[in-house]
């Protein structure tokens, strides 16, 4: 019998890949979502999907019933609480395998920010539940790329100098696949890096000159300047901002070596990212 991984968050940029390629690689994948409807229209009638959210823990309960593995893929936002939630139901249900979607830069020393500390504490929670985890510390995605890009009208905060050695979505998720069959996966914190590094202001002008030729060149827009619209545009904007000032003072760090040798090096670089979004 094939392993029932239940993928919370699986609607979200990073979910959707890793839950589809757990189906390619043969796996009974459950999907629990706030919307039926939106999860069902993505994945169609292969995958078992549970209405709720990580905040009723009678649908954790039943989205867990006989799983073997969980992986979570949510937002920063409350997912300290989400995780202690989710946990509380994973040792109740005996979950053999947690994954969570983590940054390449989560550490005690960087928790003054909200969205590390969000991370930091669900890592601990993880690491201290006693249940058997794999928690993947990303750097920049790909598939945020376009957001950055901006329809040919980049704005970004900041000089934004470090280089990122940014991951394809598909190729985390065939890495998350095979931790889920590798027993050596089991209690690692994995940095996952992938092959092309650029800084974010090289990466935007190279996307641009393929997708929308003729933009201009992304331009860093001074953070006197970005403080003064925050105060116009407000919270969510603010917290944008305090983003690209932690990224512009925090560069990736991380050895990827351990990922790449136990669940395979990923292959997909800038241009093959190009082409993937052209065909």
């Amino acid at each position: 019998m094939s392993k029932r991984i239940l993928v919370i968050g699986a609607t979200g940029m990073l979910g959707k890949a890793i839950s589809r390629q757990l189906k390619e690689d043969g796996f009974h994948v459950r999907v629990l979502s706030r919307d039926f409807s939106k999860a069902q229209s993505l994945f169609g009638q292969d995958f078992e999907i549970f209405e709720g959210n990580v905040f009723q823990k009678e649908t954790l309960e039943s989205a867990m019933d006989q799983a073997d593995g969980i992986y979570i893929s949510l937002p920063e936002q409350n997912i300290a609480e989400a995780v202690n939630n989710i946990l509380e139901e994973a040792k109740k249900a005996h979950i053999d395998h947690i994954g969570y979607t983590s940054g390449c830069t989560v550490r005690k020393d960087n928790a003054w920010h909200p969205m590390i500390r969000s991370h930091f504490d669900a890592e601990n929670l993880i690491t201290q539940s006693g249940l058997p985890y794999s928690i993947f510390r990303l750097t920049m995605v790909l598939d945020t790329l376009p957001r950055y890009a901006n329809k040919g009208k980049p704005f970004i905060m900041g000089r934004q100098p470090h280089s990122w050695s940014w991951i394809y979505s598909a190729d985390l998720a065939r890495m998350v696949s095979k931790s889920f069959l590798v027993e050596k996966a089991k209690n690692r914190k994995f940095t996952i890096f992938g092959p092309d590094t650029y800084s974010i202001p090289e990466a935007v002008d190279l996307y641009n000159a393929r997708f929308h030729p003729g933009a201009k060149k992304a331009k860093p827009t001074p953070y006197w300047a970005t403080g003064i619209l925050g105060l116009f545009l407000g919270a969510k904007f603010r917290y944008a901002r305090s983003i690209f000032k932690y990224f512009e003072d925090h560069p990736e760090e991380g050895d990827p070596a351990e990922a790449n040798d136990l669940l395979g090096k990923p292959q997909t670089g800038l241009n093959d990212f190009f082409q993937i979004l052209q065909n």
